[in-house]
């Protein structure tokens, strides 16, 4: 650790659900230290999910002086900052004083449940959906932000007053690190409060008004790799340290993605796996599906993403009783021909809502299998499901994919690659890096442009591009008779 603190580094703040992530990585990629912590859940009468914002800073400090204590990292070791996020949070806080007036409101609280059901049968719904590109959900945020005016009136008063200032968590945790002084949000969050319009570029006015909101209390949006000020007064960081790089996962995760380009699908299987789509700039195929697509710029343009949340491996060999363990397929573990599949449906958590199918289907698993044997199963049936989703893609956007990428446990299974390549039949591209999403940082501080080709393979942990061996009707065969046994 000695060696490697000599050098200069950068610190990644990560958020998931009420979990916060601080990740330390050198100038070439290298982990040189993590911790991790989580902050208060606030669980009112009715049930509502919300944090407690000061905790959520609280323990930020609490984890960056573990880094210090724990890791021996010293404060001039840290010379950048990034913030990624994944759950939509919102608050609001005070212009003056900067004390919160709102809990940190929670993407999955169900507080505006009831308030859904009048605005889906208001003339407003198409205006909100055509506006902000979202359709109205039970965990919209713009809804939940009325749904919080309606039971505090005197919030509602503060606002009319110039007195409030309005943020996503990216936008607290900016606040803060900058004394106070910048109140700011990238794009990719920006696109997600149902404020905002990504086409126009700002802050729109007719849906602020409603909402209930004004332009005047919401953040300056900049794209995720922007100058967004220099850390003042956060003990116990230094003064000084420049913040590169905001995004939501899913962006920070594809600007880690060399040479993604419209038309590129990436496979990311992190926490929460997905596939994500390079759609460029059209968003007109995409207004009504709520929470499918994320925003982000790239050469200056506003660009949008195909969002498509997949079920984990891993959730699929708990059907079973199976504990992974971590543990990935042997590279030559070879496929049973069993006759009489049995197969196991099951609701899944995370739909894609490209396709109305909410069953999926594990085939090929009987009693007494091994667990080896179990797994290929899964994950021969959890690449069917991606390559109906690709079909359902083509179907709707009207377009193949040109490129596909893996990152994340699976990209370390040669025969999930193998088998996703003969079925899509694509070559398939690997990231083998274990922090791809925290790549996007330092990608965001230095570049690679002066990289030579073998130093940007080892950087960003590309492997050789994987190449189907099944012929496409033979792959063809396959799929049908797996959405036939289905």
């Amino acid at each position: 650790m000695a060696a490697a603190t000599s050098r200069k580094c950068v610190l990644v703040v990560k958020q998931l659900h009420n979990q916060l992530s601080l990740q330390v990585l050198s100038k070439k990629g290298v982990l040189m230290a993590q911790v991790s912590g989580s902050f208060d859940a606030l669980y009112s009468k009715k049930g509502y999910l919300e944090y407690d914002a000061l905790s959520v800073i609280y323990t930020l400090r609490s984890l960056i002086n573990s880094l210090y204590t724990d890791h021996k990292l010293k404060p001039q070791h840290i010379e950048s900052m990034s913030i990624v996020t994944q759950e939509q949070f919102f608050l609001l806080w005070d212009k003056v004083t900067g004390h919160p007036i709102t809990p940190l409101i929670d993407r999955d609280c169900m507080r505006a449940k009831e308030e859904r059901v009048f605005f889906i049968k208001s003339s407003l719904t198409d205006l909100i959906q055509d506006q902000a590109g979202f359709a109205i959900s039970p965990q919209s945020p713009a809804l939940k932000f009325k749904c919080v005016l309606e039971q505090d009136p005197d919030i509602r008063q503060k606002i009319d007053r110039g007195q409030v200032k309005f943020g996503t968590l990216d936008s607290w945790f900016l606040y803060h690190l900058t004394g106070q002084e910048q109140h700011l949000t990238d794009i990719s969050n920006a696109a997600k409060t149902q404020f905002y319009n990504p086409v126009d570029r700002k802050w729109d006015a007719i849906l602020c008004q409603e909402w209930g909101a004004t332009t005047a209390m919401m953040p300056k949006v900049l794209p995720s790799q922007a100058a967004y000020g220099e850390t003042k007064g956060f003990v116990p960081l230094r003064d000084g340290i420049p913040i590169e790089f905001v995004a939501v996962e899913q962006v920070a995760t594809v600007s880690a993605c060399y040479g993604w380009q419209q038309g590129a699908g990436h496979l990311h299987f992190g926490d929460e796996p997905r596939l994500l789509i390079h759609l460029g700039s059209d968003f007109s195929s995409i207004k009504r599906d709520q929470d499918q697509f994320v925003v982000f710029v790239q050469q200056n343009q506003v660009m949008v993403a195909l969002d498509v949340p997949l079920i984990s491996w891993r959730l699929l060999m708990g059907c079973f009783g199976k504990q992974s363990n971590g543990h990935i397929l042997d590279p030559d573990l070879a496929l049973f021909s069993k006759s009489l599949p049995m197969i196991v449906p099951f609701k899944r958590q995370h739909q894609s809502r490209v396709s109305s199918d909410d069953l999926f289907s594990i085939i090929g698993v009987f009693d007494g299998m091994t667990e080896a044997d179990t797994e290929a199963s899964v994950l021969i049936s959890l690449v069917h499901l991606i390559k109906d989703t690709l079909d359902q893609y083509e179907k709707v956007m009207g377009g193949r994919l040109k490129q596909l990428s893996v990152d994340g446990d699976l990209a370390q299974s040669q025969f999930f690659r193998q088998i996703l390549a003969d079925m899509v039949q694509m070559g398939v591209q690997t990231y083998h890096h274990r922090f791809l999403t925290m790549l996007a940082a330092l990608v965001a501080v230095q570049g690679d442009d002066g990289m030579t080709e073998k130093e940007r393979k080892k950087f960003y942990g590309l492997d050789e591009l994987v190449l189907p061996n099944l012929d496409p009707l033979s792959s063809f065969s396959r799929h049908q008779n797996w959405q036939s046994a289905c």
